[in-house]
């Protein structure tokens, strides 16, 4: 009988000392890979990544405008662009990096506000920040841009082009005219390294100097 005894009581106390283990299991232990696995997160990526495709999709098909010329090629997200000073005044805007058939590289980047008044005043601040020896202002000829730039003002967009290499910037701003819808631009801006910056108005699709 004790033989027996003793084999019983061994195996008693292995169960009991696992139950009281089990009941002093640390809170924080992971148990199941779904309390560490971030579902929120990555179905929010999951959808971000789809509206980015389908966004570089459209742009594509916009600049495939024939009476244009532009050939692009491959459109990508410019991320460097996230806290441009423009940003703060517009809920709606985006940067884009392109290149064209040629491997040039364009950089687009559009901004759209509330109403006319509201794309006036972020032009004119924004215009003020720029790195001139004196306020920049309309018809301001300083050269203070590095890169060959253009700046419209159409409505109430904002709308920034720019290469370092010459921009064909007649087409750009009829490709502009034809997604704004034959838009007057009440400012553009044409700069290009070492020259003089120029300003006029795009009307009936012909550039009028200020």
């Amino acid at each position: 009988m004790r033989a027996l005894t003793n084999p019983l009581f061994y195996i008693l106390v292995s169960i009991l000392s696992s139950l009281v283990a089990c009941n002093h299991e640390p809170e924080n232990e992971v148990t199941n890979l779904d309390q560490i696995r971030p579902k929120a997160a990555a179905t929010e990526k999951q959808v971000d990544t789809k509206n980015t495709a389908d966004t570089l999709s459209d742009f594509l098909k916009t600049y495939a405008n024939d009476s244009c010329q532009l050939k692009m090629a491959a459109v990508f997200i410019d991320s460097s662009q996230a806290k441009h000073f423009l940003n703060r005044f517009s809920k709606q805007h985006f940067h884009v990096v392109c290149r064209d058939s040629m491997n040039q590289i364009f950089g687009h980047q559009e901004w759209s506000f509330k109403d006319t008044n509201q794309a006036k005043e972020a032009f004119f601040n924004w215009i003020d920040q720029f790195e001139s020896h004196q306020p920049f202002h309309i018809g301001s000829a300083e050269k203070i841009f590095n890169e060959y730039t253009l700046i419209t003002l159409a409505a109430n967009k904002i709308v920034q082009i720019n290469s370092a290499k010459k921009i064909k910037y007649q087409d750009w701003l009829r490709l502009l005219s034809s997604i704004f819808k034959n838009a007057n631009f009440n400012y553009v801006i044409w700069a290009q390294p070492k020259k003089n910056t120029k300003w006029y108005r795009y009307k009936n699709a012909q550039l009028l100097t200020l």
